[in-house]
């Protein structure tokens, strides 16, 4: 996903968690208001900071942003699986679940990245409440509001279909970068953005500010409302842990973004179908109406789902640390 996608995305589901708060167990809305209080005091750090890992880190080539499968006769089947508020799951056939699967391993690290960062930023917040005020050693809030702008690339990264698709859509073919930048243009149409500043125009509260609003029912983002409008979080257990909400296969951020992963993978095979009957190293998405309308019409379920794991991501990453 490109830069101010990224951004949208983190702001989105932050106003996510603002809108679903209410419908939480109450600890978990404390652990929710507190953890907005935070992050919402870095509004002007979202499209940087959630660039990071592109601009500054550049683990592409290490599989930091990818975790690629390929179907396989010899292959395992992925025993982790996306919660059930995961709507590009509910499209797929339930006997894709059990087709074994090949890991390219050289080129896939996505949910280690997550978890280690997740795991970080806990490790972080230790590490201030350890040590006295104005410790010259000690982490200050910006860097862990860094760190989880950073957190919530990889998770999106996990949601699109190609970053889980052992098949090479990018050089020669154009169709991942392609795909992309859709959404980019997309997200920039309808939300006001200052590349002067590399930040979004908030409002008061600092959430996102809708522009062209007259037209906006008729763009794939309104859809996108909807699908997180009906969205419930729903717990695996009345008990309070930060996994609580994870995923019942799931007990922590690795294993949760494995399932993701998995679902983006099968979305992937929906989209462009392997074996053709198109030539995906020449053909511009754009050009070809049948992908292009596919495309178009999952894409609120993609971005949606994003949207969601990150403030799940989020919310379990905060509660981890609390819970301690």
């Amino acid at each position: 996903m490109k830069q101010y996608t990224h951004a949208w995305l983190s702001l989105r589901a932050m106003k996510l968690l603002e809108d679903k708060m209410s419908t939480l167990p109450p600890d978990v809305q404390k652990y929710t208001e507190r953890f907005l209080g935070f992050i919402k005091s870095y509004p002007s750090t979202f499209v940087r900071g959630a660039w990071f890992p592109d601009s500054v880190i550049s683990d592409n080539l290490q599989g930091g942003h990818t975790w690629k499968y390929e179907f396989s006769d010899t292959g395992r089947v992925n025993n982790y699986l996306a919660p059930d508020f995961n709507t590009c799951k509910t499209l797929i056939p339930a006997a894709d679940f059990d087709k074994p699967l090949n890991l390219v391993t050289s080129i896939s690290a996505l949910p280690d990245r997550c978890e280690a960062l997740s795991q970080s930023i806990r490790d972080m917040i230790k590490i201030y409440n350890s040590l006295k005020k104005g410790d010259v050693i000690a982490f200050n809030f910006s860097q862990v509001a860094i760190f989880f702008l950073m957190l919530s690339h990889y998770t999106a990264d996990a949601h699109m279909p190609l970053h889980c698709d052992a098949r090479d859509f990018n050089d020669p073919s154009t169709v991942h970068p392609d795909m992309e930048d859709i959404w980019e243009k997309e997200a920039l149409k309808y939300y006001e953005a200052s590349k002067k500043y590399k930040q979004f125009d908030l409002d008061q509260d600092n959430n996102l500010r809708l522009i062209n609003a007259q037209n906006y029912g008729t763009s794939f983002l309104s859809k996108i409302d909807t699908l997180l409008n009906n969205l419930q979080f729903t717990p695996k257990s009345n008990k309070i842990e930060f996994d609580m909400y994870l995923g019942n296969t799931n007990k922590n951020i690795w294993d949760y973004l494995v399932g993701v992963c998995h679902v983006s993978f099968l979305t992937s095979t929906q989209l462009l179908p392997i074996g053709g009957p198109y030539d995906y190293k020449t053909i511009k998405i754009e050009q070809e109406s049948n992908l292009y309308n596919n495309f178009i019409n999952r894409s609120p379920n993609i971005l949606a789902d994003a949207i969601a794991s990150i403030a799940i991501v989020w919310l379990s990453t905060w509660m981890r640390w609390e819970l301690l």
